[in-house]
């Protein structure tokens, strides 16, 4: 069983965004704000070592630019669904001297991003959660996804960027999670629509898209918890939603749901995979009720999914694990926290 000891390393008001990156030598993580603010590197300590900028907030997505040193992209000033018309995609790269700060692509609504290189190309998405609006919480301009090339240099970047629209009609298009197939990138995107797989271009051809799921859906995640060979589908839904569900594959490799908890999970939103200590290990928080994280494993000796509270009362917008460390990273947004649980 998972325990932790936490430590709070600062209260930054709305902190929200988590990427961890090795900057000018240092391995550590960024931390952007929702609100006011701005974007924090740190280091593997918890220490902070510089802010990056400090006077935009809205850093709902943070990845390091592929194949490239002391550079990384950023959202600014995503504030809401309903306060995200100035949003756009910034490039940070250190010229030696300072931290410099340009817009890569200024993108109405844009929520989640990510930069990747397959077979030598820099490949970027761009997700918006909806296209425009006319009143608050006005849903009826569904969101794309945009898809375009990064240069190798970051600075020939500033030249410009060509994005093109890969797919629209996407309500509620929030959730985006990377996730890799014999290496390469295969990330899903969701929204009301369920869970979308994309194919990056290979060999010459285009991106594709797989629906592996028609149900609406916040969030989502792959992962073989239970070491049978075939990864599950794990999903927040519906937008912001209260109900976690597992799925597995049959054998004609269509989804079946196998598990679902939607009795006191209000607001999921932290979702990551990935193995901690050795064991496949999904991280679950959400935002309201009882504010809570717990680590979700797999018990072959029950064939049953076990659920381990980490915290409660904190409230994480996202969490990420940092494996030189053995430590659990949150952004505690409802309680202003930036914190580590260290793992014992």
């Amino acid at each position: 069983m998972l325990t932790v000891q936490k430590e709070v390393l600062a209260n930054i008001t709305k902190c929200y965004a988590l990427c961890p990156i090795t900057l000018k030598g240092v391995p550590g993580f960024l931390l952007g704000t929702e609100k006011e603010g701005g974007c924090y590197f740190y280091d593997l300590q918890g220490k902070l070592v510089e802010p990056i900028w400090t006077d935009f907030g809205g850093l709902m997505s943070i990845v390091p630019y592929p194949g490239a040193e002391n550079a990384f992209l950023a959202t600014q000033e995503f504030y809401s669904p309903n306060n995200s018309a100035e949003s756009r995609i910034v490039l940070a790269f250190w010229d030696g001297a300072s931290w410099q700060v340009h817009t890569l692509v200024q993108l109405p609504f844009v929520h989640r991003f990510d930069a990747f290189q397959v077979e030598g190309v820099n490949h970027l998405i761009a997700c918006t959660i909806k296209d425009s609006h006319e009143f608050k919480d006005d849903w009826n301009h569904p969101g794309k996804i945009y898809v375009g090339e990064l240069p190798q240099d970051p600075r020939d970047a500033l030249h410009g960027v060509n994005l093109r629209v890969l797919l629209d009609g996407l309500v509620k298009n929030h959730g985006y999670a990377r996730h890799s197939v014999d290496g390469v990138p295969h990330p899903l995107v969701t929204s009301e629509s369920g869970v979308l797989q994309l194919t990056p271009p290979m060999g010459g051809e285009d991106w594709k898209t797989t629906a592996l799921s028609d149900i609406p859906t916040s969030d989502a995640a792959l992962l073989d918890m239970d070491g049978d060979g075939k990864e599950e589908l794990f999903t927040y839904g519906p937008f912001h939603g209260d109900s976690f569900s597992i799925f597995r594959q049959d054998l004609k490799g269509n989804w079946a749901r196998v598990f679902i908890r939607d009795t006191d999970l209000p607001f999921l939103h932290a979702i990551w995979v990935g193995e901690i200590l050795g064991t496949p290990t999904l991280l679950v928080g959400h935002r309201r009720g009882q504010n809570a994280l717990y680590a979700v494993t797999y018990d072959e000796t029950d064939s049953e999914y076990k659920f381990v509270k980490l915290d409660e009362g904190a409230g994480p917008s996202n969490v990420t694990y940092l494996p030189e460390t053995q430590t659990i990273v949150a952004a505690n947004r409802e309680t202003d926290e930036l914190a580590f649980y260290h793992i014992s």
